[in-house]
């Protein structure tokens, strides 16, 4: 499938990452909760080196849509985090020990198959 040619005449106002995941039944609702947590706590404890917060928003939890099998595919729950700039987004990924510390957790509780990441750019 060749790229989609997306119009540049706006520039990025924003980006929006959203992630979501399966949760098998093994897990207790305390792990789950903790999970929620660390992910509503992104915008707290993801810090830039000056110390300044750079996650605008963070949004999520627990699936709660009616419309299930076969469009949510078992996925249980989703995140949407917010950045102000591609630099931030990629500051997130590559350097903030607190999102390295969070991925790691992750990857120990579900495999990369039950995840999935998209991000949109925002031209407001």
């Amino acid at each position: 499938m060749a790229p989609v040619e997306v119009p540049t005449e706006k520039p990025v106002t924003s980006v929006t990452h959203v992630v979501i995941f399966k949760l098998s039944d093994h897990f207790t609702t305390e792990e789950e909760n903790r999970l929620i947590t660390n992910f509503h706590s992104a915008k707290d404890v993801c810090r830039k080196p000056d110390g300044s917060q750079y996650i605008l928003e963070v949004q999520g939890g627990r699936d709660v849509s009616p419309v299930k099998v076969p469009h949510h595919q078992g996925f249980t729950h989703g995140f949407v985090l917010k950045f102000a700039s591609l630099e931030d987004r990629d500051y997130y990924y590559e350097q903030d020990p607190a999102h390295k510390k969070m991925k790691s957790g992750a990857r120990a509780w579900f495999p990369e198959e039950d995840m999935v990441v998209i991000e949109v750019l925002n031209r407001d």
